[in-house]
C-alpha cells in the first residue's frame, strides 16, 4: 500500500494531502482561500500565455458571434420565479369522466352536502394556485373577514345586531327539543 504523501500549500504553507487524481499537479489545499488564489494564478498564466485573446478584430468577431447565439444572456430575467412548494409534486392522475360522472350520480342528498366541503376546498385551492394546508386554511380566514365586512358584522353578529351562536369553539351550547311524532 502506498503511503499518502504530503505538500505545502504555495498559499497558505500548511501542509496537505495530495489528491491522488491531481497528485502531479496540485500544488494547493482544498481551503476556499486557497482554491480562489489558484485559480487567481491559473488565470494570470493564462493570460501570459494568450496576450492578444481579448485584443483585436478576431476578437470583437468571436465575442459578436457568441452575442448572437446566446441573446439575452446579460438582461434580467423577466419576473421573479415562484419559489419551490415545500412538499414534492404529485404525478398527475388520469380521471375517467364516464366513471366519475356515473359515481355522482348516485348520490344522495346528504352525500352531496358532504361534498361540499370538498368542492370549497378544490375551488379554494384552485383560486389561489395552491394545494398547501396552510395556504388553504390562510385564504379560508381572509375569505370569512372578507364575507363579514360585505355583510357588515362582527364574529358572532348579525348585520341587524342579533347576537348569534357561534359553534366554533363552544363547549355549552344550546339544545332545543328534539321532534317526536304523537299518537294521531
Amino acid at each position: 500500500m502506498k503511503r499518502l504523501r504530503k505538500r505545502k500549500c504555495h498559499h497558505c504553507g500548511e501542509g496537505f494531502v495530495v489528491s491522488p487524481q491531481n497528485a502531479q499537479k496540485q500544488c494547493y489545499c482544498s481551503v476556499p482561500e486557497c482554491k480562489k488564489a489558484s485559480r487567481s494564478e491559473a488565470n494570470k498564466r493564462w493570460a501570459k500565455k494568450n496576450p492578444d485573446y481579448h485584443k483585436g478584430a478576431e476578437a470583437v468577431q468571436r465575442v459578436q458571434v457568441w452575442r448572437a447565439a446566446n441573446p439575452g444572456y446579460w438582461h434580467p430575467k423577466v419576473g421573479r420565479l415562484e419559489p419551490a412548494p415545500l412538499q414534492d409534486d404529485c404525478m398527475a392522475q388520469v380521471v375517467d369522466d364516464e366513471q366519475e360522472s356515473a359515481a355522482l350520480k348516485y348520490f344522495a342528498l346528504q352525500d352531496d352536502s358532504i361534498s361540499q366541503a370538498l368542492v370549497l376546498l378544490g375551488l379554494i385551492s384552485n383560486l389561489t394556485g395552491s394545494a398547501l394546508q396552510d395556504d388553504i386554511a390562510q385564504s379560508c380566514r381572509d375569505l370569512h373577514k372578507r364575507g363579514r365586512q360585505v355583510l357588515g358584522t362582527r364574529l358572532g353578529v348579525f348585520a341587524d345586531h342579533q347576537t348569534t351562536e357561534s359553534h366554533a369553539k363552544t363547549s355549552s351550547r344550546h339544545k332545543t327539543p328534539t321532534a317526536r311524532a304523537g299518537p294521531v
